[in-house]
């Protein structure tokens, strides 16, 4: 049973209020944020429009295994500071953004003979 206190007489009214009544209306309604969620959606590689029409255009399949290798290259260069790098794989190259967290462009081994990767900061091999 919940215990009433009286507040006493204001502006001619009286009242009473329950004691056991928690004060919440400084609390404002914000969703719940899981951050788990949110680091797992952050790590997670996304592919620009252009390198999934360079993919679909070269016939380009990435398997899970590559895709792990992927991330870990990213993770290393994002670890060392890398904002814009190349990550060569046996056959191909991924042009990544790494502070945006995005394959830019892939390049597969016969067009990767002929091409020249500007405007990178680093490279690595997985």
């Amino acid at each position: 049973m919940a215990r009433l206190m009286n507040v006493g007489v204001i502006g001619g009214l009286r009242g009473n209020t329950d004691i056991n009544q928690k004060n919440d209306s400084h609390k404002k309604n914000k969703p719940a944020i899981d951050f788990e969620d949110l680091l797992k959606s952050e790590k997670k590689l996304k592919f620009s429009a252009h390198a999934q029409k360079r993919m679909e255009s070269r016939n380009i399949t990435i398997n899970g295994e590559e895709l792990k290798k992927i991330e870990e290259g990213v993770a290393k260069l994002r670890d060392k500071g890398c904002k814009d790098s190349v990550i060569l794989s046996q056959d191909r190259a991924y042009v990544i953004s790494i502070k945006n967290n995005t394959v830019v462009t892939i390049v597969d081994e016969d067009t990767m003979k002929n091409n020249i990767f500007t405007n990178i900061d680093s490279m690595t091999l997985i």
